[in-house]
């Protein structure tokens, strides 16, 4: 019988011996206008089954997360040289996930609790996990930028459109961003 410490460290060393293969064929969006810039990028299913499993959920639970979540690391904040006198603001409650002309929500922090709480989640093993996760709501100040994971909710090798939703100044503002997909 294998010990759960030598399969935590199988699945990490699985997950490591991929993040390069994983990284050159997630290719990585880049896009930015009118004060907003984005990053972002597909997660390997090792590198989440390992990111989670570090930080307290069993296989069982981080498994779910990795075949339910479709993650991606991204940076988001504000365009470089964009006016500073405009705040820039996002709130993630008003992205959407575009996929054969259905819209979804991204799966947010509230939303991962409620499955938490259904799964019985233990709460030591959700504060990495609330923290790695992009917030929902943030403004930027100039130069100002942010790191997290944003889930999409969609299985394995889903392929979707993104519409972000952000304010520059006063003004509300939205872009699509074609052909992103989940890694498989």
């Amino acid at each position: 019988m294998i010990s759960p410490l030598s399969l935590l460290v199988a699945i990490l060393l699985l997950g490591f011996s991929s993040v390069t293969d994983a990284q050159e064929s997630a290719p990585t969006f880049r896009w930015q206008g009118e004060g907003l810039r984005l990053e972002t990028s597909a997660l390997s299913q090792d590198q989440v089954l390992g990111f989670f499993i570090g930080r307290g959920f069993d296989l069982k639970t981080a498994t779910f997360f990795a075949d339910e979540g479709c993650v991606f690391r991204s940076a988001i904040g504000r365009q470089k040289d964009s006016d500073p006198a405009r705040s820039v603001s996002i709130d993630l409650k008003q992205w959407r996930v575009m996929v054969q002309g259905k819209s979804h929500a991204l799966r947010t922090r509230k939303q991962w609790d409620v499955i938490w709480d259904r799964m019985g989640v233990d709460e030591s093993a959700r504060v990495g996990f609330k923290w790695a996760l992009f917030p929902p709501q943030q403004t930027f100040g100039p130069n100002d930028y942010n790191w997290g994971m944003l889930t999409f909710a969609q299985p394995p090798g889903t392929e979707f459109d993104l519409e972000i939703v952000w304010t520059f100044g006063i003004e509300t503002k939205t872009h699509t961003i074609e052909g992103l997909k989940c890694t498989s």
